[in-house]
């Protein structure tokens, strides 16, 4: 497949959660509703604090009923899995990270149909990997329980990629993985966790969702996360002015793609996402 890519994802982390009551423990924990989670089946939500603030968005993979996988960014492992830790051990779930960091293959380009899953709420497991798809042509290999040798096979059939290129692709389908900085800073809704299903409204109590369900029954999200493509680099916190020179948001990411950059801004709901540009004249233009 010569328009077919892999690239180790480095960036990129696991913890492992084990025990009988790893399901109930995450169900606390967790926006999404783990009743809806199987072997076939991920999840993606994120885990939030008592001031219904995301810590780091997640997807979670079931490898069986007793042991869960927590797939976050590698900038936000080590405190995940501390925060996890103190109120898992009062259930007897073992939080534990990932030793392996080539544990994540990356898959971007013109992918066969049997390579990665048919949508994003759908997992493969083969050859002790589990596979995931992000978007159209952008999927994962995981590793979670020494296979890396299946990695490497997988990969040896395919291009070398850059991470980079995958994590700008990612970022174009719209899902803005959560960095360390970035922790405790958004609620779901301005990352748009509300409209893109990430958040179970109806499945009762987790750490954050009477905040997070007062703002989506009585309030308003006063800015949204909003995806665009760039010809020039934006720095981040680089205000985003619209035509009339007020401003509108400012820069969250700007990603190097294959064509000029993806960036993630922050932007007030009111404002037109047409026609803004950086305060250096750089347009934007929705992606």
């Amino acid at each position: 497949m010569l328009n077919a890519y892999a690239c180790y994802l480095e960036r990129e982390a696991i913890i492992h959660l084990r025990g009988p009551r790893t399901t109930e423990f995450l169900q606390g924990q967790f926006t999404g509703d783990l009743r809806k989670l199987s072997k076939t089946h991920p999840l993606q939500g994120a885990l939030c604090n008592p001031q219904g603030r995301v810590i780091t968005d997640a997807r979670l993979i079931a490898l069986d009923d007793d042991h869960i996988l927590l797939r976050l960014r590698a900038s936000l492992r080590d405190r995940c899995t501390e925060i996890l830790h103190r109120y898992a051990q009062f259930s007897r779930v073992e939080v534990s990270a990932h030793e392996t960091d080539r544990a994540i293959l990356g898959l971007y380009g013109d992918l066969e149909p049997p390579l990665l899953p048919p949508s994003p709420d759908e997992a493969l497991h083969h050859d002790g990997c589990v596979v995931l798809n992000w978007a159209s042509g952008v999927g994962e290999v995981i590793a979670p329980t020494g296979a890396e040798a299946s990695l490497e096979t997988i990969a040896a059939g395919l291009q070398p990629g850059l991470e980079s290129d995958w994590q700008a692709k990612v970022l174009q389908s719209g899902h803005y993985a959560l960095e360390s900085s970035d922790s405790e800073q958004f609620t779901p809704q301005t990352l748009n966790y509300d409209e893109r299903g990430l958040i179970a409204f109806d499945k009762g109590c987790y750490t954050g969702q009477e905040v997070v369900a007062r703002l989506h029954y009585k309030g308003r999200a006063k800015r949204r996360l909003r995806i665009f493509q760039a010809t020039s680099q934006a720095p981040v916190e680089e205000p985003l002015v619209d035509s009339e020179g007020t401003k509108a948001g400012k820069v969250l990411r700007c990603v190097p793609a294959s064509e000029g950059y993806v960036i993630a801004a922050e932007i007030a709901v009111d404002a037109p996402v047409a026609n803004l540009h950086t305060s250096q004249g750089s347009v934007l233009s929705p992606a």
